[in-house]
């Protein structure tokens, strides 16, 4: 029996396929059985959670502007841009469509979220991860049935120090949304936040520490001004029109490039913030 001729319970799901009469992708096919064999099913959906996550590491660092700019880049796009680690792990995240955070916060897609192929079967991030290879899922590829309204792409990271995989960067949107383009445009960002990796381990370069990673963004610009007037961060957040898990990731390294560590430090300095905008 060919692959795509798999019914659900037979081991994958592909009714798609079947209805186009159409073989699955290579990779997808792969992937779905990777799936399978994972223990995964289609109509059962569980994100694992977890809540040691480094929001503040190099990797993060590193992205926070690239993703910052990708974001405005595809804003009225309604994309959402993610960053993960090499498990999969949701680090950080870009969604400035409100419908679309919905969407991302209904289906798990969030920091601390896992999106290993393993947990959550076929999807750009994990998909990347299992396969070692840049990749989009679109629709009906991806194997859990909560997924199916969704298209992703995904690049692959990689650490310059060690040449292994770092992490992922993403772009995910709803079905009717996706395009080829994402996918060149995400491996784009990604090697400018290996850039951003590599520049950082050049000697005298963090002691320099290059305007760019001093300065503090607009959008960062935006979320510390409200901090220091007092407002909270879903406040923020709803004003904004972004996640406060966005919030939060603005506010570290805004505390970051000033060197500071609390919300007390910030309102005594907001005067080098400029207004709100």
């Amino acid at each position: 029996m060919p692959l795509h001729a798999l019914r659900p319970d037979g081991t994958l799901r592909a009714e798609a396929a079947v209805r186009r009469d159409l073989a699955p992708r290579r990779e997808i096919a792969e992937s779905w059985r990777r799936s399978v064999e994972s223990g995964l099913r289609p109509d059962r959906f569980e994100v694992p959670l977890r809540h040691d996550v480094d929001r503040d590491a190099r990797l993060v660092r590193a992205a926070s502007p690239v993703i910052d700019r990708l974001a405005t880049d595809v804003a009225g796009a309604a994309i959402a841009v993610l960053l993960t680690d090499e498990d999969g792990t949701v680090l950080d995240r870009r969604a400035p469509d409100p419908s679309m955070r919905a969407t991302l916060d209904r289906i798990r897609l969030a920091p601390g979220f896992v999106y290993g192929e393993g947990a959550v079967g076929t999807n750009a991030i994990g998909t990347a991860l299992a396969a070692r290879a840049d990749v989009a899922v679109h629709g009906d590829e991806h194997f859990a049935d909560q997924l199916v309204t969704m298209s992703c792409a995904a690049a692959l990271l990689h650490d310059p120090t060690t040449g292994r995989v770092a992490g992922v960067l993403d772009l995910t949107c709803a079905r009717d949304q996706g395009s080829p383009l994402m996918l060149p445009l995400v491996r784009r960002a990604a090697r400018e936040v290996e850039a951003r990796l590599l520049e950082d381990l050049r000697p005298g370069v963090e002691r320099q520490v290059s305007g760019d990673d001093r300065r503090i963004t607009d959008a960062e610009r935006r979320v510390a001004v409200r901090a220091a007037a007092g407002m909270t961060n879903r406040q923020i957040a709803e004003v904004l029109f972004v996640s406060p898990y966005t919030v939060d990731s603005h506010l570290r390294s805004v505390f970051r490039k000033l060197g500071i560590n609390s919300r007390v430090d910030l309102a005594r300095r907001a005067d080098e913030l400029g207004p709100a905008r």
